[in-house]
């Protein structure tokens, strides 16, 4: 491209001729691999990087880099060679295998031609594929590898040896793709090789230490082995077949019958080949092959065996417990015995149940078991599930282990609620039938078969069962009544919900409460009352009568304010963790207000306490109170604002999500100064990072409407408007894909915001989810609204990134490709100017069409310092013929955007530009560029100007003299000096900002990694193992403050600033380009025209000199009279007159006396003859011939004369055009920039206290 060829001198690409010395002293990147490449002080002494270098510069785009993450190549080691990566870079091959050739123009190259996803090829001729984020091997590699692509962005060079401007595509991956590498501080595990057995043997006795996980089914050993199923399928299904226990009469024949098959089914497996075990214990090197084939046969013949021993063994024990079953639904935890201390606290209370429903749910399985061993491993899960912790359990800390006489009490209200048949019967069969005796007479299986058997010989004992029988009949009989109540709303639309014998129902419920009503009887209750029943889901008989939604019934109950205690309210929950006043907001109870009344006379730790209590959901009191919103205001004091629910979502979060609130704007402004309230009396800072779901939105994405957003937005100074969420979309894209339009109104106006955020992932911004794709108005109601939206966010772009010159500003807002695939531009204009009114264009144009624009400007206006096509639309920029692989081409193309948007910028500060037609129309009116009219009228306007200047009557207007061109030669020449000097100063200045911007990535990379390259390693599980002296977590939190302070960066600006001044530079390089042009070829050929009029008249001067020697020395009896002489009289007056021999005056007073004209005609035309006055017919040939020749020299020269004047103007208007446009461009890009910069750093104030905030909380 044109502006990479341009430098200092305006010798086209000083590749790799730096100065080695300088180059010592340049500074270093970050990542070695970009060092090594882009930022080599050695590299005029390798041959093979030159290459390469110069192989991206030609053809960037071409070309991606891959370059692995920093970190990586700072702490990894390549295992392979023993070198670090860092090391590595110094290897051009390793280099080679990193650069990835992405052209379709070289398919022939590549295995596959897909434009989407394929092989593509690196330099050093490996394969690799890219598909959604990920790198992988396909070929040419040593070790295979999967990646993934962390972004993409383009690299812009500073380094002396590579061309001005020039920028690289680079993808930033996980690790490099060569070599094996391993990391310091990490020990590597091995897998460790189980040894295979070489026995014939195949039943060895049970190894005590077999672990469970290790018995694989039979079945899978057959499924995986087929061959094996094969060999032994036909003698198993004889076994089967033939297996019977009709003849049995007792538990020993039964066990005879059972060994028999047992022993069958070994000699089927020991009469198989030594290579078939071979075969099966390398395929499976830890299974217990006896245990296995064991339970197969078993389970094959279980429903004979078990029929028939059911039969055989009748037990009177077994169906009284089973009659009792009926009884026993609405046992109570608190009734089987539990200790009290586990009763009295909620939450010990709330893990015994939680275990309790988990483990009824596992010892039901007991009912269809197919086997001992099966059954024999429900009940062991039912003790785990019992016994056992669950890390998940946030309590479980505070929970002592549970004893042997609470895990009694625990089983018998399992047995009681499984209904599970046969229970006697069932142990027995273990006890009969079971793989090994020893498994059930110790270790933990043992001490859960003795436990079942405790429980099972309690319920045998008819009076126990009586005691059990009678507790749950009166919970079922206080608990029947509650339901039977009718619901005031009817909410689960029950078909009897009968009011009429409500009275009466709700009388019965208050006559059972009416002995405990005292404040004596009360203290009484013991633990086992009715009164204090739960059913198994934790339901109080006050919590059933709160979901009855019956206002009377739980206000009659809860006025028993002796039986339901404040304490009692506030320990009121159930399994799922609901409490009384979450289930009231939950149904909307009539009753919610007097019992938030009655909650906040407790203690304020109490009412904390409470109102965080969570859910089975995760949410606490707070995710509720959108029910009734104005309890916001009282219990808003006592809630955790930050507190997330299991899908990510704060209280606050939970209450904006609320849109169908018919109060929303009351109850969101009320809830907005509640929190804002709560944040500055808990001495916090609002932070939205806390207040984000488990999709990353943040509270501004999701905001309903622009007067909820305003008011929030007003608030809180910490907000970043420009977060990404999980879809990769800025709260501005999701207003715009939503069409919420109001929204879109006020975030807009926010100076906070990134308007043209884009995504690191799709490439997009804000104006791609635009949904308008007509000039046109379809009139539709949607497309109204999506069509305000599209002009409210177009002019605020306009506002923000375009230049606005004399009211007039014109920009590129997005791109969209037709049907015919071709890219099209969409632009606005807009005119602001007063006498105009205010003109708004949006106009489509093709990006073809604009090129032609381009081109067409550049052909009206020669002299313009805008550049070439390579210098607005530059090679690494191109998108033709390149594979589409992860989103690269909208990164082009947004670059492309970018450019082009420049160039309107450059347009509209170029006085000229900005005001030509070619501009104004093409620009603001949605017509086809037609280039033929602009070129005829430019054609004609400058063929109708030279012939008036040839056919004035003023010769000063054709003539030049040699002190005028002095004059363009010396003014040009002086005007070439600032330019250099600017364009040296462009030079150093572009680099510095390229290298700074590139140093601040290194600062904000380390900033955010410094917990890894600390511990000097990527894997993030051994950072506390590597970094075990220091507080890691105080490290990784300030890393994470790090990433989400430099995260409000706005690369976008960057960008731009950047942009600007090497496009300053290029249009320097330009106008010198114009002006040596002008120099060096205009004005050398006037001065060998000139010379050869000079030598014309010296010619001249030698033939006449004998007959007109007086005529032609004379020179001011020409100035005093009429010319009437011959025509050689008129060619030396002409001659005076273009050498310039003539002042003005005697030049003017000359041609008014002459009667010839400037033209070819007439010249050889007298009175006298045309050599009337030679002697000498060989003179006369002579001087013909140089008349002749001086006619054409001065037809030339006259035309030159005029042309040269209008370019010299033109230059110097451009020149004029140029200080100005300069100052406008400098003024512009700072500007910017400093806005820009100065929003950022007032967010990053406010976030750097929100992280001195939370380092506070984190040390306390």
């Amino acid at each position: 491209m044109s502006v990479q060829t341009y430098n200092d001198d305006r010798r086209p690409n000083k590749l790799i001729h730096s100065n080695t010395k300088e180059a010592r002293f340049s500074p270093i990147l970050g990542n070695p691999f970009l060092n090594e490449l882009f930022n080599n002080s050695n590299i005029a002494s390798n041959s093979d990087l030159k290459n390469i270098v110069s192989l991206l510069c030609s053809n960037p785009d071409k070309y991606i880099i891959l370059v692995p993450e920093t970190k990586f190549m700072l702490l990894a080691t390549d295992d392979d060679s023993g070198k670090t990566y860092k090391q590595l870079c110094g290897d051009t091959s390793f280099l080679k295998s990193h650069i990835v050739n992405i052209s379709l123009s070289d398919a022939s190259k590549h295995a596959e031609t897909n434009s989407i996803d394929r092989e593509l090829q690196t330099l050093s001729n490996k394969t690799v594929y890219i598909r959604k984020g990920v790198l992988r091997n396909v070929r040419g590699f040593k070790h295979d590898f999967t990646l993934k692509i962390i972004r993409q962005t383009f690299f812009r060079s500073f380094a002396p040896y590579i061309p001005f401007g020039a920028s690289f595509h680079i993808m930033y991956i996980e690790e490099s793709l060569e070599g094996n590498p391993s990391y310091t501080g990490i020990d590597h595990v091995h897998p460790k090789e189980i040894p295979i057995q070489k026995s014939k043997n195949f039943f060895l006795p049970l190894d005590e230490s077999t672990n469970d996980n290790n018995i694989y089914s039979f079945h899978e050993v057959l499924s995986q082995m087929p061959q094996l199923a094969a060999a032994i399928g036909n003698s198993f299904k004889e076994l089967f077949s033939s297996f019977t226990v009709r003849d049995t009469t007792s538990n020993e024949d039964l066990n005879d019958c059972f060994t028999n098959v047992m022993s069958n089914g070994v000699s089927i497996i020991n009469n198989l080949p030594e290579g078939m075990h071979s075969d099966i214990e390398a395929k499976f090197p830890s299974i217990s092959l006896q245990r296995s084939v064991f339970d197969y046969i078993e389970e094959n013949i279980y429903d004979r065996l078990w029929a028939r021993f059911v039969e055989l063994n009748k037990s009177e024990e077994d169906i009284q417990i089973e009659n009792a079953y009926e009884y026993l639904s609405s046992l109570s935890i608190t009734q089987s015995g539990v200790p009290e201390d586990w009763i009295y606290s909620v939450q010990k209370l709330r893990y015994l149940e939680k275990r309790l429903l988990n483990a009824i749910s596992v010892f039901k399985r007991l009912q269809f078991a197919c086997s001992s061993s099966e059954s024999c491993d429900i009940l062991y899960s039912t003790f785990l599930v019992l016994t056992g912790r669950n890390s998940s359990d946030l309590h479980d800390k505070y929970i002592p282990s549970i004893d042997a006489d609470t895990l009694m009490s625990l089983l018998i209200v399992v047995i009681a609620h499984s209904n599970v048949r046969s229970l006697n019967k069932r142990l027995k069969y273990i006890k009969l039938f079971c793989f090994s005796d020893e498994v059930l007479e110790t270790g933990p299986r043992g001490y859960a078969m003795s436990s079942m058997e405790a429980v099972i010989s309690y319920y045998n004992d008819s009076t126990n069962l009586k005691r059990l029988k009678d507790y749950s009949m009166k919970n079922k009989s206080l608990w029947h009544l509650i339901k039977a109540v009718s619901s005031d709303k009817n909410a689960e639309n029950l078909e009897k919900n009968d009011s009429s014998h409500d009275s009466i129902l709700i009388k019965r419920v208050t006559k059972l409460l009416d002995p405990f009503s005292s404040h004596e009887e009360a203290s009484k209750i013991p633990v086992d009352s009715f009164i204090r029943s739960r059913t198994l889901n934790g339901e109080s008989c006050l919590m059933l009568s709160l979901r009855r939604n019956n206002y009377l019934l739980f206000k009659k109950m809860f006025d028993y304010r002796y039986t339901f205690t404040l304490d009692d309210i506030l320990e009121d929950q159930t399994v799922g963790g609901t409490t009384l006043l979450s289930a009231a907001l939950q149904i909307e109870h009539p009753i919610t207000r007097e019992l938030t009344n009655t909650i906040l006379q407790a203690e304020d730790w109490e009412i904390r306490e409470y109102c965080s209590t969570k859910d089975t959901k995760g949410r606490n009191i707070g995710h509720l109170l959108f029910h009734d919103y104005k309890l916001i205001e009282k219990l808003g004091p006592y809630i955790d604002w930050e507190d997330q629910d299991n899908i990510g979502r704060t209280p606050l979060f939970s209450i904006m999500r609320c849109y169908d609130h018919q109060n929303y704007s009351d109850m969101l402004n009320l809830t907005l100064q509640t929190v804002k309230t709560w944040y500055e009396n808990n001495g916090l800072r609002f932070d939205y990072r806390k207040h984000m779901d488990n999709r990353d939105n943040t509270l501004v994405h999701i905001m309903k409407d622009g007067a909820s957003l305003h008011t929030y937005l007003k608030m809180f100074p910490c907000l970043d408007l420009n977060h990404l969420n999980a879809s990769k979309q800025t709260p501005l894209m999701q207003y715009i894909r939503y069409s919420r339009l109001s929204c879109v109104e006020q975030i807009i106006k926010d100076p906070r915001l990134e308007i043209l955020k884009t995504d690191d992932t799709y490439q997009m911004n804000a104006e791609d989810y635009i949904k308008v794709d007509k000039v046109e108005n379809i009139g539709d109601r949607n497309e109204n609204t999506n069509r305000k939206i599209m002009n409210i966010l177009d002019c605020q772009v306009g506002n923000r990134f375009s230049a606005t010159y004399d009211g007039c500003a014109c920009l590129v807002t997005r791109f969209r490709f037709d049907k015919s695939h071709e890219m099209c531009l969409y632009f606005r204009y807009y005119d602001k100017h007063p006498h105009h009114g205010k003109n708004d264009a949006f106009v489509i144009h093709n990006f073809q069409s604009f090129v032609k624009y381009f081109r067409l400007m550049k052909m009206l206006f020669p002299e313009t310092y805008l550049g070439d096509d390579n210098l607005w639309f530059p090679a690494y920029v191109k998108t033709k013929n390149v594979v589409n692989v992860n989103y690269l081409k909208k990164l082009r193309f947004n670059r492309l955007m970018l450019h082009i948007n420049m160039l309107l910028t450059f347009v509209c500060f170029n006085r000229t530009l900005r005001k030509s037609p070619l501009s104004i129309e093409y620009l603001s009116v949605q017509n086809a560029l037609n280039e033929v009219p602009y070129l005829r009228c430019k054609s004609r306007v400058q063929s109708d100007a030279l012939q008036a200047a040839l056919k004035s009557g003023d010769p000063r207007r054709y003539i030049l003299r040699p002190e005028d061109i002095g004059n363009f030669n010396a003014f040009l020449r002086i005007s070439k000096l600032p330019l250099k000097k600017l364009s040296k100063f462009m030079d150093r200045f572009y680099r510095l900002v390229a290298f700074a911007e590139a140093k601040k990535e290194d600062v904000e990379y380390l900033e955010k990694n410094i917990e890894y390259l600390a511990a000097k390693t990527v894997k993030k599980d051994s950072i506390s193992k590597n970094l075990d002296c220091i507080p890691v977590q105080l490290l990784i939190l300030f890393c994470s403050q790090q990433g989400y302070i430099s995260g409000v960066n706005r690369t976008a600006n960057d960008v731009l600033f950047a942009e600007s001044w090497k496009l300053m530079k290029a249009s320097i390089l330009e106008m010198l380009k114009r002006i040596d042009a002008f120099l060096e070829t205009k004005l050398q050929n006037w001065w060998s025209l000139f010379g050869t009029i000079k030598e014309i008249q010296d010619e001249l001067v030698k033939i006449m000199s004998s007959e007109y020697t007086k005529k032609s020395n004379n020179k001011d009896n020409h100035s005093q009279r009429k010319v009437q002489g011959t025509v050689i009289d008129k060619v030396f007056l002409e001659i005076r007159m273009l050498l310039g021999t003539l002042n003005d005056s005697a030049m003017k007073d000359i041609w008014s006396k002459a009667t010839f004209s400037p033209g070819m005609d007439g010249i050889f035309e007298s009175d006298g003859g045309y050599f009337s006055g030679l002697v000498n017919k060989r003179r006369k040939e002579e001087a013909r011939l140089l008349v002749e020749k001086f006619g054409k020299v001065k037809n030339s020269i006259c035309v030159l004369n005029v042309e040269l004047r209008k370019e010299y103007e033109d230059l110097c208007v451009e020149l004029n055009n140029f200080h100005e446009f300069r100052g406008l461009l400098t003024k512009f890009s700072f500007k910017q920039y400093a806005e820009s910069h100065l929003e950022v750093l007032k967010l990053q104030k406010e976030m750097m206290l929100n992280s001195l905030d939370e380092t506070k909380r984190w040390k306390s």
